[in-house]
Protein backbone atom coordinates (compact mmCIF):
# COMPACT_ATOMS: atom_id res chain seq x y z
CA UNK A 1 0.00 0.00 0.00
CA UNK A 2 1.56 3.21 -0.53
CA UNK A 3 1.16 6.47 1.02
CA UNK A 4 -1.68 8.13 -0.78
CA UNK A 5 -4.08 5.35 0.43
CA UNK A 6 -3.06 5.10 3.65
CA UNK A 7 -4.12 8.72 3.78
CA UNK A 8 -7.16 8.55 2.48
CA UNK A 9 -10.37 9.68 4.71
CA UNK A 10 -11.19 6.73 7.32
CA UNK A 11 -13.22 3.97 6.19
CA UNK A 12 -13.87 0.37 6.86
CA UNK A 13 -13.76 -2.74 5.53
CA UNK A 14 -17.19 -4.96 4.18
CA UNK A 15 -18.14 -8.37 4.23
CA UNK A 16 -21.46 -9.98 3.27
CA UNK A 17 -21.86 -13.14 4.19
CA UNK A 18 -24.87 -15.57 3.29
CA UNK A 19 -26.55 -17.97 6.60
CA UNK A 20 -28.68 -20.92 6.36
CA UNK A 21 -30.09 -22.61 9.07
CA UNK A 22 -29.82 -26.02 7.34
CA UNK A 23 -26.25 -25.93 6.18
CA UNK A 24 -22.95 -27.32 7.52
CA UNK A 25 -20.84 -28.72 4.51
CA UNK A 26 -17.67 -27.44 2.94
CA UNK A 27 -19.73 -24.83 1.06
CA UNK A 28 -21.17 -23.93 4.44
CA UNK A 29 -19.15 -23.85 7.38
CA UNK A 30 -21.32 -22.74 10.71
CA UNK A 31 -23.71 -22.41 8.34
CA UNK A 32 -21.98 -19.40 6.70
CA UNK A 33 -21.72 -19.76 2.76
CA UNK A 34 -17.82 -20.11 1.17
CA UNK A 35 -16.74 -18.36 5.19
CA UNK A 36 -13.29 -18.88 4.22
CA UNK A 37 -13.31 -17.59 0.99
CA UNK A 38 -14.95 -14.39 2.41
CA UNK A 39 -12.41 -14.68 5.38
CA UNK A 40 -9.62 -14.68 2.94
CA UNK A 41 -10.92 -11.84 1.19
CA UNK A 42 -11.20 -9.69 4.37
CA UNK A 43 -7.56 -10.95 5.73
CA UNK A 44 -6.13 -9.60 1.66
CA UNK A 45 -7.42 -6.21 2.05
CA UNK A 46 -6.60 -5.96 5.81
CA UNK A 47 -3.12 -6.34 4.73
CA UNK A 48 -3.34 -4.31 1.74
CA UNK A 49 -4.65 -1.24 4.04
CA UNK A 50 -2.88 -2.02 6.70
CA UNK A 51 -5.60 -3.02 9.03
CA UNK A 52 -4.93 -5.58 12.07
CA UNK A 53 -7.07 -8.91 11.60
CA UNK A 54 -7.56 -11.95 14.20
CA UNK A 55 -9.60 -14.45 11.96
CA UNK A 56 -9.31 -16.49 14.68
CA UNK A 57 -12.06 -14.01 16.80
CA UNK A 58 -13.94 -13.35 13.63
CA UNK A 59 -14.57 -16.93 13.52
CA UNK A 60 -15.52 -17.26 17.24
CA UNK A 61 -17.79 -14.36 16.72
CA UNK A 62 -19.57 -15.23 13.53
CA UNK A 63 -19.52 -19.14 15.26
CA UNK A 64 -21.69 -17.61 17.95
CA UNK A 65 -23.74 -15.75 15.94
CA UNK A 66 -24.79 -18.88 13.71
CA UNK A 67 -25.70 -20.38 17.67
CA UNK A 68 -27.88 -17.28 18.06
CA UNK A 69 -29.34 -17.58 14.80
CA UNK A 70 -30.23 -21.13 15.13
CA UNK A 71 -31.96 -20.52 18.40
CA UNK A 72 -34.02 -17.66 17.40
CA UNK A 73 -35.70 -18.95 14.56
CA UNK A 74 -38.74 -21.29 15.14
CA UNK A 75 -38.10 -23.34 12.03
CA UNK A 76 -33.74 -23.00 11.45
CA UNK A 77 -34.35 -25.51 8.64
CA UNK A 78 -36.04 -23.00 6.63
CA UNK A 79 -34.15 -19.65 8.09
CA UNK A 80 -31.24 -17.51 5.80
CA UNK A 81 -30.15 -14.69 7.07
CA UNK A 82 -27.78 -11.78 5.29
CA UNK A 83 -24.81 -10.82 7.86
CA UNK A 84 -23.33 -7.61 7.28
CA UNK A 85 -19.59 -7.34 9.02
CA UNK A 86 -16.98 -4.72 9.31
CA UNK A 87 -13.28 -4.21 10.08
CA UNK A 88 -12.32 -1.17 11.42
CA UNK A 89 -9.10 0.42 11.20
CA UNK A 90 -8.22 -0.50 14.80
CA UNK A 91 -8.92 -4.67 13.74
CA UNK A 92 -11.85 -4.08 15.86
CA UNK A 93 -14.39 -7.10 13.56
CA UNK A 94 -18.08 -5.97 14.51
CA UNK A 95 -21.20 -8.10 12.60
CA UNK A 96 -23.11 -4.78 12.00
CA UNK A 97 -26.06 -5.85 10.24
CA UNK A 98 -28.35 -9.20 10.26
CA UNK A 99 -31.36 -9.74 7.97
CA UNK A 100 -33.43 -11.83 7.15
CA UNK A 101 -33.19 -13.11 3.59
CA UNK A 102 -35.25 -14.61 1.25
CA UNK A 103 -34.75 -15.31 -2.06
CA UNK A 104 -36.71 -13.15 -4.84
CA UNK A 105 -40.04 -14.53 -5.64
CA UNK A 106 -40.08 -13.33 -9.36
CA UNK A 107 -37.97 -12.97 -12.01
CA UNK A 108 -35.30 -9.92 -11.18
CA UNK A 109 -34.40 -7.11 -14.07
CA UNK A 110 -30.71 -6.57 -14.17
CA UNK A 111 -29.60 -3.83 -15.96
CA UNK A 112 -26.22 -2.54 -17.22
CA UNK A 113 -25.16 0.94 -15.43
CA UNK A 114 -24.10 3.44 -17.97
CA UNK A 115 -21.81 4.76 -15.26
CA UNK A 116 -17.67 4.48 -15.87
CA UNK A 117 -15.96 3.58 -13.19
CA UNK A 118 -11.66 5.16 -12.68
CA UNK A 119 -9.61 1.66 -12.62
CA UNK A 120 -7.23 3.73 -11.14
CA UNK A 121 -9.68 3.82 -7.91
CA UNK A 122 -7.93 1.60 -5.50
CA UNK A 123 -11.13 1.00 -3.19
CA UNK A 124 -12.99 -0.60 -6.55
CA UNK A 125 -11.15 -3.66 -5.90
CA UNK A 126 -11.73 -4.11 -1.72
CA UNK A 127 -15.15 -4.57 -0.04
CA UNK A 128 -15.28 -0.65 1.94
CA UNK A 129 -17.16 1.66 3.09
CA UNK A 130 -16.32 4.26 0.62
CA UNK A 131 -19.52 2.95 -1.84
CA UNK A 132 -20.25 6.56 -3.30
CA UNK A 133 -20.76 5.38 -7.07
CA UNK A 134 -22.65 2.19 -5.77
CA UNK A 135 -24.98 3.88 -3.27
CA UNK A 136 -26.17 6.92 -6.37
CA UNK A 137 -26.76 3.44 -8.34
CA UNK A 138 -28.49 1.72 -5.62
CA UNK A 139 -30.81 4.83 -5.28
CA UNK A 140 -31.04 4.96 -9.24
CA UNK A 141 -32.63 0.96 -9.06
CA UNK A 142 -34.41 1.19 -6.09
CA UNK A 143 -36.72 4.35 -7.77
CA UNK A 144 -37.09 2.32 -11.16
CA UNK A 145 -37.84 -1.24 -9.65
CA UNK A 146 -35.03 -2.78 -10.60
CA UNK A 147 -33.13 -5.24 -8.50
CA UNK A 148 -29.15 -5.03 -9.95
CA UNK A 149 -26.84 -3.19 -11.82
CA UNK A 150 -23.38 -4.53 -13.57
Amino acid sequence: MTEEHASKEDFYLIETLLWRGDCDSAEFLHGFWLLHGHLSRLERSARFFGFPFAAADALKKLRTLSGSLMSGYGHPKKSAAKVRCILKRSGDFEIDQVQPFSEPSALITVDISKKRVDPEDIFLYHKTSKRGLFDQERRRLDSEGIFETL
